[in-house]
């Protein structure tokens, strides 16, 4: 589906801190060609983390408890540690303990779903209180954050895919071998650059990062990845649902706990509730809860010693210190949701019908310290279902939106075909690639059709009679369009988008399979001139099962010409025929319901690619979905390497990386003079030796070839002529060449 994109730039004098997660509904958006129009041009109210970790040395403790309120950051995509239950509400072994934890301290936990990478800099921000996320605590962390006593240690597990013929993980070597997937941010992604990629170990190419788990889960079961590396209970889930095999585990153990901004006065008492809830076995509990660990098999965390925190001790009063010059703010990428400007869902689910084109709109702003580029990208993270995207795509910011600034955007989505409740989130990512901020959804209701009565088997309308066979129909199935029409002076059929029109005879009939409810027009003019549209629609209801894309992807959306790339695509429910297209052309047809294909498209231009999908009963495709890959012209080949030869002294030689330069000089024979080199940069000109050779005999002349072989830059090659026994101070001549390699 092709998306219409609009960008609104807004200048906020005041930069709102984004509501609770459960007022909003965030999502992207992506710029077009309107001018971005600026609301305001007064300057935002500064936030940097230096601002907010001076306000937690203040006393961050304080401030919670006069609001009640403890504001927790997570990722709400990493089940069973956090994700959202049937309800749609935070769940998870990390959520329910800390709520405990919020409730030993007497107060009213709120959490907020952000993209994993971001947590720490929305923290440092001071847009939430803490992070809890199945986080491992590492230096890197540390010097960013403080964190509280571990209250679960994680191992890692390694995942292939179900029927892969990896078994086991013996050693580094086999894994240094495959195609690692990480989630970007974790400890796995760093261990390996630091252990197996930085060492040279792996090749870097084998090291893959993605966003969230469910991306890298994907990846493998698209066998573009070998492997998935990620937190042991979430992996084993996948494993016991069939999805992947475990073949591997235990790369490190790691400690994970709750983070706070750098001294803060709330880790103390954050400490003080985690160990009262690890003592009387509230942790174990969850455990068995959430992590499938029975109570009397889990061994917590050794709670640390309770240690009341002390109360911050009033200044004393005296001179006032000197100011210390303020430190330079940190650069972090943040994103906060505003407001719906669509589809709210905050009284309610909106309510869809199938097949139902729908505007999202969504008002976010940049609410971190660095200046969001034009490359930076609004792409869909996750959702409750696999076609929670709603077949919305990744968009460019496309212009620079400045700290403080709000932004509206609008993205096109299409509502699934059956029943049901569809959430989809979305979230912001850097030119990097790394996801921040929070996290924005779409949330509608796709609701069961009810029973329709059928419409008469005519249409009223004097001399014109269009019928169907079959005014309700399931999607995939096909019924026919009657007409009848005398006394006029043209028929036509019409159908939709548009619609589109063509002439018929006044009698025929038409067989239509529409994908979704359709209204079709038959057009008659009278003998008078008038014309006249007469309607007749046809109500579809969605199959039991009916087939829908999840996934169809390109590797790369510009290519240059004579390169290949990678499409995949994976179809859930029953499809009677899957086909893969290349600009109208089939490249797969009656294709798997999950495979991958690689093309070397001809030519030079714009190519689309489209997955058409059938349900039973044939007819038209009831799911169709393109990307576009744009085709480069191939640069010209680069010159092949020549020898040139130079003879004497003469002008600047310009020549191409990989040629063979050969300087040809003459001496006198029986003089005692030789040519000799005295200067050439070798990075440019790699010296490949000198041939001297006596021509017309004993005494006669004597010829030198100097040879090179041409790397790249400028050099000047400076050859002398000197007797051996006088030394080169005593040059009767100094020949030079200037030399340019590009």
């Amino acid at each position: 589906m092709r998306n219409r994109m609009m960008l609104v730039l807004i200048s906020s004098c005041l930069l709102v801190l984004a509501a609770g997660l459960w007022a909003c509904s965030p999502a992207p958006i992506i710029p077009t060609a309107p001018t971005p129009a600026l609301r305001s041009t007064e300057p935002p109210a500064a936030r940097t983390p230096e601002a907010a970790e001076q306000a937690a040395e203040q006393n961050e403790w304080s401030r919670v408890q006069a609001s009640g309120v403890l504001r927790v950051g997570s990722s709400l995509d990493n089940p069973p540690f956090n994700m959202y239950n049937a309800e749609f509400q935070p769940d998870g072994f990390d959520v329910a303990l800390m709520t405990e934890i919020a409730q030993r301290l007497g107060l009213r936990v709120e959490f907020n779903d952000f993209a994993f990478d971001g947590l720490l800099g929305a923290l440092q921000l001071g847009r939430i209180d803490a992070v809890i996320a199945a986080m491992a605590v590492t230096d890197e962390r540390r010097a960013v954050a403080d964190f509280t006593s571990s209250y679960h240690q994680g191992e890692d597990v390694i995942l292939a895919a179900a029927d892969s013929m990896i078994t086991a993980i013996r050693g580094r070597q086999d894994l240094a071998q495959r195609r690692v997937g990480v989630q970007r941010g974790t400890v796995y992604e760093s261990w390996m650059l630091r252990n197996m990629v930085q060492t040279g170990e792996m090749p870097a190419t084998n090291l893959l990062a993605y966003s969230q788990p469910a991306d890298a889960l994907a990846a493998l079961a698209a066998r573009r990845i070998d492997l998935v590396i990620m937190d042991r209970e979430p992996g084993l889930q996948q494993a016991a649902q069939g999805k992947a095999k475990a073949i591997g585990k235990s790369l490190y153990i790691q400690d994970y706990a709750i983070a706070s901004q750098k001294g803060s006065t709330l880790t103390p008492h954050l400490n003080r509730a985690l160990a009262q809830v690890l003592a009387d076995g509230t942790v174990a509990r969850l455990a068995e809860r959430y992590l499938q660990i029975p109570k009397d098999r889990y061994t917590p965390i050794p709670p640390p010693p309770t240690e009341e925190p002390q109360p911050t001790a009033a200044p004393t009063a005296s001179a006032p210190p000197t100011a210390a010059p303020s430190p330079t703010p940190a650069l972090i990428d943040d994103m906060a949701w505003e407001a719906d400007l669509s589809y709210d869902d905050a009284a309610g689910v909106p309510v869809v019908q199938p097949g139902q084109a729908l505007e999202k709109g969504w008002r976010i702003s940049n609410s971190g310290t660095t200046t969001w580029g034009a490359d930076y990208r609004f792409v869909y993270a996750n959702g409750n279902t696999p076609v929670s995207n709603m077949g919305g795509m990744p968009l460019v910011i496309g212009q620079a939106v400045q700290p403080g600034q709000m932004i509206d955007v609008y993205v096109d989505l299409i509502a699934p075909q059956a029943p049901g409740v569809y959430q989809g989130f979305w979230q912001m990512k850097n030119a990097a690639g790394r996801a921040f901020g929070e996290k924005v959804w779409v949330k509608v209701r796709v609701p069961t059709p009810p029973t329709a009565v059928p419409p008469p088997t005519a249409v009223p309308a004097t001399g014109i009679s269009f019928t169907a066979d079959r005014y309700q129909i399931t999607a995939g199935e096909s019924t026919w369009l009657n007409w009848n029409v005398t006394g006029v002076q043209g028929v036509w059929f019409c159908t939709p988008p548009g619609p589109a029109c063509r002439g018929v005879t006044g009698q025929s009939r038409e067989k239509v399979w529409p994908p979704a409810t359709t209204t079709y027009v038959l057009r008659v003019q009278h003998t008078d001139g008038r014309t006249q549209d007469v309607p007749l629609t046809v109500t579809v209801s969605p199959a039991a099962d009916a087939p829908s894309i999840a996934e169809f992807n390109v590797d790369r959306t510009a290519i240059r010409a004579g390169e290949s790339l990678n499409v995949w695509w994976r179809v859930e429910g029953n499809a009677s025929r899957i086909a893969m297209v290349r600009n109208g052309h089939p490249l797969r047809d009656y294709a798997l319901s999950e495979e991958g294909y690689t093309d070397q498209p001809p030519g030079a231009g714009q190519v689309i690619y489209e997955l058409q999908v059938w349900g039973p009963g044939g007819g038209e495709p009831v799911a169709r979905r393109q990307r576009g890959v744009t085709i480069e012209a191939a640069p010209p080949p680069p010159p092949q390497p020549v020898t040139v030869d130079v003879y004497g002294c003469g002008g600047s030689q310009n020549l191409h990386p990989g040629d063979t330069l050969k300087i040809h000089l003459e001496a006198a024979g029986g003089t005692g003079y030789e040519w000799n080199l005295k200067e050439v940069d070798p990075s440019v000109l790699a010296p490949m030796g000198v041939d001297r050779r006596e021509t017309g005999g004993l005494g006669g002349p004597v010829a030198y070839t100097f040879n090179y072989f041409a790397q790249r830059g400028s050099t000047t090659v400076i050859l002398i002529l000197y007797r051996l026994s006088e030394g080169p101070e005593a040059a009767t001549e100094t020949c030079y060449i200037p030399v340019n390699v590009r």
